[in-house]
């Protein structure tokens, strides 16, 4: 089987996060948005599993940031509490592809949206919002591990998970525990880990984090500063098994800026 391949055009990678939008009813983060968006472009499950050239994160990730920042401009979602993504009242108003198309000339000009010579359809993003984020992620890489536990509990801390009792820590700063988290007067158990690391996490370290988690807490709790594979995707939302919530690279950078915690 060959190397799969990620043809889809950014336009219509922003079409398709509009209808992932409409059909979820919901915010979002863009973690969420990878295999719904494949999935509304008809592509092959495997190009989730493709790194984009930097290798922090996934290439459907990184063009799924570029289709927000566009869509954002054109006033199509916004940026959410908890960073996550919602449609707005414009994104709603756009019933078919056409109405989508003729905005985005109107906003960002017919050659750099739909291609020259070559055939291809390209929305160009935004070159200081992708090197913001990805500074951002090296600043995470960079950090001595004390910097990174702080930064990453900090976060843990400010998203509601307290009385945290810590149970593991790596040489480069990664660490996990568990911790409470209160909702309504109701308190459950979380387990969490937060793992500093380039390599896309797979479902064999899903598996093992749940066994670690089962008879600790109820729920898990997975961040990295790089991705997750599709397998791990599907292994953490798996029928029958104790949920574990996933948050990658971006999603993370995008809570911290919340947050004011970089």
């Amino acid at each position: 089987m060959g190397k799969p391949k990620f043809p889809a055009s950014d336009r219509q990678i922003a079409w398709a996060i509009l209808e992932v939008l409409k059909n979820h009813r919901r915010p979002m983060a863009r973690s969420e948005m990878s295999v719904p968006v494949v999935e509304v472009l008809s592509l092959e499950p495997r190009v989730l599993d493709i790194p984009h050239l930097s290798g922090s994160i996934s290439e459907v990730q990184y063009r799924i940031g570029w289709g927000l920042t566009n869509l954002q401009k054109i006033r199509a979602v916004k940026n959410v509490e908890r960073g996550y993504w919602a449609l707005t009242r414009d994104g709603m108003r756009f019933r078919n592809r056409g109405d989508f198309r003729h905005k985005l000339i109107e906003t960002f000009g017919p050659e750099p949206v739909f291609g020259g010579t070559d055939g291809r359809n390209v929305l160009k993003p935004s070159i200081n919002v992708r090197n913001k984020e990805q500074s951002l992620l090296d600043r995470l890489y960079e950090m001595d591990p004390t910097s990174f536990e702080n930064t990453c509990r900090s976060f843990l801390c400010k998203s509601g998970i307290l009385r945290m009792n810590m149970l593991g820590r790596t040489s480069n700063g990664s660490f996990e525990g568990t911790g409470d988290i209160e909702i309504i007067g109701v308190s459950f158990c979380v387990y969490f880990r937060c793992r500093r690391s380039i390599e896309p996490i797979n479902k064999n370290e899903i598996v093992n984090f749940r066994g670690t988690m089962v008879g600790r807490a109820e729920r898990g709790l997975y961040i990295t500063t790089g991705t997750f594979n599709n397998s791990a995707r599907e292994e953490a939302v798996r029928d029958g098994a104790p949920p574990i919530c996933l948050l990658e690279g971006t999603d993370l950078c995008d809570q911290l800026k919340r947050l004011h915690l970089v």
